[in-house]
């Protein structure tokens, strides 16, 4: 009988301390670098050189007013510099009868990318965008519903929504947080197809914008048995892995959402934020203006059913908005699709701004070829690179 105590002691004992084991976080390594390359079956540190080859082939992006922060915080601005280079001011329609102003490019390419702001952004904040790609391919830079120049479809007198309309440019009665939003990308997709048959049709998101792109993929390919294709490739930048993870990120840091790449909130507004009675108050107030819980929508739910669109990822290690620990969770949800992630040192989706050489290099070789495998085979040959960047 004691025989079988002890047994069953020694077990239990044994079974303790493997669980009480530390977990080695395998990922580590993944950000112990500059810039880190991942895929299903691979990865490695990118070369340096990598990055300097696509600084001598994309020198021109610096000269470019697009990628002035101060400029692109100027709707009126950036409308006019649009329409100087043959941008056209489009209102797309949803299926549920919203109006949304678009910007569109006919660049005479056979392919399309269609671009997803973030939260509170105005398509005009996509501007370094239109440098960046301006050659390559037709571009449509998508305003989701209840954002920058807004088309009212009623007049909202809620004081809290007229603050943020000033402040924020956003209208709060109209934004749907993720619920609805995949209309707004099906109807830019719509238009696109309306105006010409183009050989693939892209989607570059941006923060929320990411999410609502594989939002509407994942939606896709689920319901869609006959295997045809929504978006070719998807690009998705500094990818929110939830509404429930951003609301706990702006309660312990509420500046994140003026300021997601700093923060910097002071003791006083944490404080305030850290009072339960408050947050319910602001959590209420949104719910009443959009009808929307902070709970409903992850976007591992809809990247998993992903099958028909090449996936590329780019994450910053120093991201305040989503952390190392949510990005390895969106990666792993990606169990069908083929995908690639660059991991850099850069801030919440700041790498378009801070590394755009490499960032056009990388979105290129996803965007023109057909495999994930291909575009890692150049970022691993240095000669095989030039040859592509004919330098």
């Amino acid at each position: 009988m004691n025989s079988k105590l002890n047994k069953k002691n020694i077990i239990l004992i044994l079974l303790t301390i493997i669980f009480s084991i530390p977990k080695i976080n395998t990922a580590a390594h993944w950000y112990e670098n500059k810039t880190f390359i991942l895929s299903s079956n691979n990865e490695f540190i990118l070369d340096p050189q990598v990055e300097q080859l696509a600084k001598i082939a994309y020198t021109d992006l610096n000269d470019s007013i697009f990628f002035n922060t101060k400029n692109i915080v100027n709707s009126p601005f950036i409308q006019k510099e649009f329409e100087k280079i043959g941008g056209q001011e489009v209102i797309i329609e949803t299926e549920d009868h919203v109006k949304l102003k678009c910007s569109y490019f006919d660049r005479n390419k056979n392919k399309i990318l269609i671009i997803a702001p973030g939260l509170t952004n105005a398509k005009e904040k996509m501007a370094p965008f239109i440098s960046m790609f301006f050659d390559d391919y037709d571009l449509l830079i998508l305003n989701f519903r209840g954002h920058g120049d807004v088309i009212k479809n009623k007049i909202n007198l809620n004081p809290l929504n007229c603050i943020l309309q000033k402040i924020l440019e956003i209208d709060l009665s109209q934004i749907r947080f993720g619920k609805e939003e995949e209309k707004d990308v099906l109807a830019a997709i719509s238009f696109a197809k309306n105006q010409k048959e183009y050989s693939s049709i892209s989607g570059l998101g941006v923060c929320y914008g990411a999410l609502i792109l594989a939002k509407t993929q994942g939606l896709f390919d689920k319901t869609n048995s006959n295997k045809t294709k929504l978006f070719d490739n998807l690009i998705l930048d500094g990818c929110w892995l939830s509404l429930a993870s951003f609301k706990a990120k702006i309660i312990s840091n509420p500046v994140l959402i003026f300021n997601p790449q700093k923060g910097n909130a002071s003791p006083f507004v944490r404080k305030m934020f850290q009072n339960h009675w408050f947050v319910n108050c602001i959590e209420n107030m949104l719910y009443n203006l959009s009808k929307i819980r902070f709970d409903e929508l992850n976007v591992t739910d809809y990247l998993s059913e992903i099958t028909t669109s090449k996936i590329l990822m780019f994450y910053g290690k120093n991201d305040l908005t989503i952390s190392r620990n949510e990005f390895e969770e969106i990666w792993a949800s990606i169990t069908q699709a083929p995908k690639l992630a660059v991991i850099t040192s850069n801030e919440h989706v700041w790498n378009h701004l801070k590394q755009k050489e490499l960032y056009k290099l990388i979105c290129k070789l996803h965007l023109d070829y057909n495999s994930i495998e291909t575009a890692e085979a150049y970022l691993n040959n240095l000669e095989s690179l030039k040859s592509f960047l004919k330098i």
